[in-house]
């Protein structure tokens, strides 16, 4: 099956602070992104090539054309026929990580007695993980946003008032690999389908919650 699985990382970001109004106001700003491609040489259990021409233990077995779908989202097989029927299809995944963190701050000071910050943060991340005809499409979004006021009454005694916000959005579903699709398990045409397991197989197919997306 070819050469090394590709491995690839890259991390990359910048960082900025200083005063906006002398002894007053400060800003920081921090960007953080990592791109990571991540290979990997699997190997599924598939239908064999006599199977798929409807030949099972050397009997020819009409195949009903309404399975034709099904069989098309498994990998024609790369290595002989089994005595069961199956065969084996190795090649190369990849999983492929894409993150983007943000993060900002401003403090200012009022008087020697009051100060207050704000941050904000924010994350959005996403794994696709492919295996044989799908891949999980996982994806992250995360805001934190906060603000404190501090007031220094004496030098034994002082105050905070924090208030926050956080909020984190998962979003995971199953996406067709690039050359494949998924046929129309359910009985509505915008939804999705499932996955088909069938006993010395590997799964194959995927769900999608909402709108269907293009392949990866």
């Amino acid at each position: 099956s070819g050469g090394k699985p590709e491995f690839r990382r890259n991390q990359f970001g910048f960082s900025a602070g200083g005063p906006i109004v002398k002894n007053r106001t400060f800003f920081f700003g921090n960007y953080e992104g990592t791109r990571e491609a991540r290979g990997q040489t699997l190997s599924f259990n598939v239908p064999g090539m006599a199977a798929r021409s409807g030949v099972v233990a050397g009997v020819a077995v009409p195949i009903n054309a309404k399975v034709l779908p099904y069989l098309a989202i498994y990998p024609l097989p790369n290595t002989p026929d089994r005595a069961d029927g199956t065969a084996q299809y190795i090649g190369e995944r990849v999983d492929r990580t894409t993150q983007d963190y943000i993060t900002s701050k401003i403090d200012h000071r009022f008087s020697d007695a009051d100060s207050l910050f704000g941050r904000f943060t924010s994350e959005n991340s996403q794994q696709l993980l492919p295996r044989l005809s799908s891949a999980g499409d996982n994806r992250t979004k995360t805001r934190l946003f906060a603000i404190e006021h501090t007031h220094l009454f004496s030098a034994t005694l002082l105050s905070r008032t924090h208030f926050s916000f956080n909020r984190t959005r998962p979003s995971n579903v199953d996406v067709p690999l690039e050359g494949y699709s998924f046929p129309d398990f359910s009985f509505k045409d915008t939804r999705a389908q499932g996955t088909i397991g069938v006993t010395g197989l590997d799964s194959s197919g995927g769900s999608v919650i909402g709108e269907r997306r293009r392949g990866v």
